[in-house]
């Protein structure tokens, strides 16, 4: 049963938008019932003050009422909408009645004048539909968007090489025999990296968290590469606040391992650095280029799209102004995380 939904109007940019629509609309209609010059000021005042508290009153009803219309099958969520807008624009144009012709007119003039009452809810029920109708079909729009963007986040997150895995059990097996327990220890990092794969793909997890499992994976690597394997980490102290789309920066560290140390004879030193600065987080890695491999050589194919997966996961989470850079800089390759948290 499909139900009936509509934008959240507590919120400053739908309200915003709402504002800006109603004033413009006093705008047409003062101009319509006059001349641009000389503009009636007097009447685009008054009607300004009708429209716009009219608007944030529906907009403040519609808001009370939205996880209760939210539940309710999608017509019967409409004809109570509706029927809620036109109830507060009937009672707030009886009120403006009477305050206008209160304290603006002569004592002369009836208090009501039922014909102005009941044309401004002819026109509300008109502009009312319609606006009413836009907001459902915006509303929907956005939660198509949503769904198609957690769809793409989930499709991104689920990518774990194969070759990880396989390379992973080949080291675990090698140690059945010799170490018991450290073949152990590695299984157990092993399931919690892939736990971590299945969870849901709008979840955020503290940095602290995020780490802890990129030790983990490291840790199964080094069973495989040994001394080869150096691990730098630079880290200040963190807090739970510092959150992360969960498994962002452990492709950045396969990356790092798979195409900077594993190719290189002595290996080499991964360095991973935190820093936070009010409300911005930047995490760079850092590893050798391969020996044979010239500056601009390092951009693999595999390397690229780990960059591309996780810069589009970022943004989708934290919007634009998060950004994934990717340069060479003195015989290293760095790979720059950037975004505010909050």
């Amino acid at each position: 049963m499909e139900h009936f939904q509509l934008p959240d109007l507590c919120k400053v940019q739908p309200l915003l938008f709402l504002i800006l629509t109603a004033q413009l609309l006093v705008l047409v209609v003062t101009l319509s019932n006059g001349r641009l010059l000389p503009f009636d000021w007097l009447h685009f005042a008054n009607l300004t003050f009708f429209v716009q508290w009219n608007a944030l009153l529906c907009a403040a009803v519609l808001c009370q009422v939205r996880a209760c219309v939210a539940r309710l099958p999608r017509i019967s969520g409409a004809l109570l909408c509706y029927a809620l807008i036109l109830l507060v624009s009937l009672l707030f144009s009886i009120f403006a009645q009477w305050l206008l012709h209160t304290f603006v007119t002569s004592a002369a003039v009836h208090v009501f004048d039922w014909q102005r009452v009941l044309a401004n809810l002819a026109i509300v029920a008109v502009i009312g539909g319609i606006a009413l109708r836009y907001l459902y079909l915006q509303q929907q729009l956005l939660v198509q968007q949503q769904a198609q963007l957690q769809a793409h986040i989930q499709a991104l997150q689920s990518r774990i090489r194969p070759h990880f895995l396989f390379n992973s059990l080949n080291s675990v097996a090698s140690l059945i025999g010799s170490n018991p327990v450290m073949a152990e220890k590695a299984v157990e990092d092993l399931a919690e990296l892939f736990r971590a794969s299945l969870k849901a793909a709008t979840e955020l997890v503290p940095i602290k968290q995020e780490l802890a499992l990129c030790e983990q994976y490291l840790a199964i690597e080094q069973l495989r590469m040994g001394d080869r394997l150096r691990i730098d980490w630079q880290l200040p102290a963190l807090d739970d606040a510092v959150k992360i789309p969960s498994l962002t920066i452990q492709p950045l560290l396969e990356n790092a391992v798979y195409h900077g140390i594993q190719p290189r004879a002595a290996g080499g030193t991964v360095v991973i650095k935190v820093a936070i600065e009010g409300q911005r987080c930047e995490i760079s890695v850092a590893n050798p280029l391969p020996d044979s491999a010239k500056a601009d050589a390092f951009k693999h194919k595999g390397n690229s799209m780990a960059l591309v997966n996780t810069r589009e996961r970022l943004q989708a989470h934290f919007g634009s102004d998060a950004v994934l850079q990717a340069k060479v800089s003195e015989n290293r390759f760095l790979a720059i995380i950037s975004y505010y948290f909050n």
